[in-house]
């Protein structure tokens, strides 16, 4: 009798084919894996980002206030203390328009206890510092918060293939302004009105867009970066901050002068505020120089290496009126002269537009 052979003639195309399917398997899940790591970083850091812009429209009435309010603003919001780096100086007008001020927000929004130790985990290039929020712009037309944090994600795929992708997040909202605040409350505006009567947001950029559109210091550098103007020429670098002199905070408001010219030439300024708020800025300017990398991106896009800093200008940019008011006058020339003495900043005072107007207590509600 013979025996029987029995024979498996599949049995290795089964086993092939087994482990190809396998690994088609496996590198199909390592891609959905690396997809959803994509999105789940994508969506931790819009929500900081939502977080962020949310916080800034509220913050914001604040910010637009702090002329009025600062000893109200530093007791309920010390964050803002150090959001503006002001240590004892107190609040400022400071161009919030900002990058700094977005990525410190934003970073102790994200909802992860460790920000940068998590982001490296899923591929972030260098963690929460390769976060770019350049291009950031707080209230620069006047009532949009758009916050943008640009960053390189290096994709998980497990040493199948190497992938590192470009990634955008953004969130956008609207600020909560004084003046939305007052029409909201059913105020109406004065029949006249200034820029002097804005929001130091709205103000700041107006009078800093109207000086670097005449190039006149240097082009205009693209916003974020602390500087306004720069030459790489000459040296210089260059920022417009404004103060209104006529505010509470920096004059005594006189009585019973009844000409415009008379009552602007009859406030006494407040020499200490008024220093405070100059070297302020003065000593903003050059912490801003100091922090700058290695190039600076000017509005058109370009990008131009910085050099030694021979001029350091502040355009400091006060109402039309303070002609009128020798003190006030006097008191700045010889600020400006400090300044130049003990920082190497030149100050340069310009006369803008008419602050004392009608109404002017309605308009300040």
């Amino acid at each position: 009798m013979k025996a029987s052979v029995f024979c498996e003639p599949d049995r290795g195309s089964y086993t092939v084919e087994a482990a190809l399917s396998l690994t088609v398997f496996t590198a199909c899940l390592m891609a959905l894996l690396s997809i959803l790591t994509v999105i789940k970083t994508e969506a931790e850091i819009s929500d900081a980002l939502h977080e962020t812009a949310m916080e800034l429209s509220q913050y914001s009435y604040v910010y637009g206030r702090t002329e009025y309010l600062k000893e109200e603003a530093e007791e309920r919001l010390p964050v803002l203390q150090q959001l503006l780096g002001s240590d004892d100086e107190g609040f400022s007008d400071l161009a919030l328009t900002g990058p700094a001020v977005a990525k410190f927000l934003t970073k102790e929004n994200f909802s992860k206890e460790n920000a940068d130790e998590w982001l490296k985990k899923q591929g972030v290039e260098k963690g929460y510092e390769g976060l770019d929020f350049m291009d950031t712009q707080v209230l620069m037309d006047g009532k949009t918060i758009r916050i943008v944090a640009n960053y390189n994600l290096k994709v998980q795929t497990f040493g199948l293939f190497e992938k590192t992708l470009h990634q955008r997040a953004a969130a956008v909202t609207y600020g909560l302004l004084p003046t939305d605040a007052a029409l909201k409350a059913g105020r109406q505006k004065p029949a006249e009105s200034t820029i002097w009567q804005e929001s130091n947001f709205v103000r700041g950029r107006y009078f800093a867009e109207k000086v670097r559109s005449a190039a006149e210091y240097g082009a205009p550098v693209k916003p974020g970066q602390g500087i306004d103007l720069y030459d790489a020429a000459s040296g210089t670098y260059g920022e417009v901050e404004s103060i209104n002199l006529f505010l509470p905070s920096y004059a005594t408001s006189p009585s019973g002068e009844s000409s415009a010219d008379a009552r602007a030439a009859a406030f006494t300024p407040r020499k200490e505020a008024v220093e405070k708020a100059l070297f302020g800025y003065v000593k903003g300017l050059s912490k801003d120089i100091s922090t700058l990398g290695k190039e600076v991106t000017l509005a058109d896009g370009s990008t131009v290496k910085t050099v030694q800093p021979r001029r350091k200008i502040l355009i400091l940019v006060v109402p039309e009126e303070v002609k009128q008011n020798k003190s006030m006058k006097s008191l700045l020339s010889s600020l400006a002269e400090q300044a130049q003495v003990r920082q190497g900043v030149t100050v340069e005072v310009r006369y803008e537009q008419k602050a004392l107007v009608q109404n002017r207590e309605e308009a300040q509600v």
